[in-house]
C-alpha cells in the first residue's frame, strides 16, 4: 500500500472555489458545481462533475480543484444559451448547452461551461474535457 499518493500537476488546469453553504468538500473526491456561481460540492455516486478536490474544507471556506479539462477558454454564447456545469456544443453563432444523451447521433463536444450566459454572452469553457463526444 502507497504511503503517499505520487501527484503530478506540471500543465494541470486548477482554480480555487468556494465550498458552498451547507456542504462540504473532501481531498480526493470528485466535485460539482452548487447552485451559485464560484461554489462547489462533493459528487454523489456516478454524478458528472468538474474535478477534483486537492484538500477538505467546509462551507464557506476555499478549496483548490485540478479541473478535468487542460484550459478555460473565453467563448461567445449562442442561441440556447450555457449553463454553468453543461457541456457545450458549437452551433452557428457561438456555443450552446447540449445535454449527454444515450441515443443514436454523435455530437461533438467542446467543452463544459464554468459560468451561465445567454446568446450574445462571453463566459468562460473548460476545454480538453473527458468526455469529448456523445450521441443524443
Amino acid at each position: 500500500m502507497a504511503t503517499k499518493a505520487k501527484v503530478k500537476l506540471g500543465g494541470a488546469c486548477i482554480d480555487t472555489f468556494t465550498v458552498a453553504a451547507g456542504q462540504i468538500v473532501t481531498e480526493g473526491f470528485r466535485v460539482k458545481f452548487a447552485s451559485a456561481d464560484g461554489e462547489v460540492q462533493n459528487c454523489g455516486a456516478g454524478e458528472d462533475g468538474i474535478g477534483v478536490a486537492q484538500s477538505s474544507a467546509t462551507a464557506g471556506q476555499k478549496v483548490t480543484v485540478v479541473l478535468e479539462g487542460v484550459a478555460v477558454v473565453k467563448v461567445k454564447v449562442g442561441t440556447g444559451g450555457a449553463s454553468r456545469g453543461a457541456y457545450a456544443l458549437p452551433v452557428a453563432n457561438g456555443f450552446a448547452d447540449q445535454a449527454i444523451a444515450d441515443g443514436t447521433t454523435p455530437r461533438r463536444l467542446a467543452g463544459k461551461f464554468m459560468q451561465t450566459g445567454v446568446a450574445g454572452d462571453s463566459v468562460g469553457m473548460l476545454i480538453g474535457i473527458s468526455t469529448p463526444m456523445s450521441t443524443a
